[in-house]
């Protein structure tokens, strides 16, 4: 399966998973598709960004925490916070958990555009994250989707499962970074940060 075909099939899934009529809105309000818990989760975002720093340091890792620079400054977030469609470079850092902060080397990732709202999919890693982008302000966007193990063959659609329901905010760090901070996942982490770069 290609890259493009994941990421298309995960922006499927979602729409797939929607009561009827729901998918119609999909593209238009995120808050239509999120489930109370993850509305829940996306409203504690700064704490949970509170709390990993906190954790972090605690750990004796302040220094890995500011190296990572705007990645992991709550307050950066620069005007059109969805990456455009194409071939990225996506790395995962987490904060809290047992370790404090952990950063993952960087895997491949994609974004396809289907109408108004983007699929993004990960591949080549442990664990892949895959779901639906959702435009929400001028300087902010919502995140929904699952989490899939590397043996598993397929990814459940957003809201099957809740152990495996991803939410996230997606935020523009710099001229060609961008972000999504997870608040509150399920393993291992206060806070997961994917930082997506285009593929140079």
């Amino acid at each position: 399966m290609t890259m493009r075909t994941a990421a298309t099939l995960a922006l499927m899934a979602i729409v797939a998973a929607q009561p009827v009529g729901a998918a119609r809105d999909l593209p238009r309000d995120w808050r239509r598709v999120a489930t109370l818990p993850d509305r829940d989760r996306l409203r504690r975002l700064r704490m949970a960004w509170a709390d990993g720093v906190r954790l972090a340091y605690a750990n004796g890792l302040g220094g890995s925490v500011r190296s990572q620079g705007a990645l992991l400054d709550p307050d950066v977030a620069l005007a059109d916070p969805l990456p455009p469609p194409g071939r990225y470079r996506c790395r995962v850092v987490k904060l809290g958990g047992p370790q404090g902060f952990s950063a993952r080397a960087a895997v491949p990732c994609e974004i396809a555009a289907t109408g108004p709202v983007f699929g993004f999919s990960m591949l080549g890693a442990a664990q892949r994250t895959t779901g639906t982008l959702f435009a929400d302000s001028d300087v902010r966007g919502v995140f929904l989707g699952s989490l899939a193990m590397a043996d598993e063959g397929h990814v459940l659609a957003y809201g099957r499962d809740v152990n495996r329901n991803m939410a996230g905010v997606v935020e523009r760090v710099g001229p060609s970074r961008w972000r999504i901070g997870f608040p509150y996942p399920r393993f291992e982490a206060t806070l997961d940060v994917i930082e997506l770069v285009p593929n140079s």
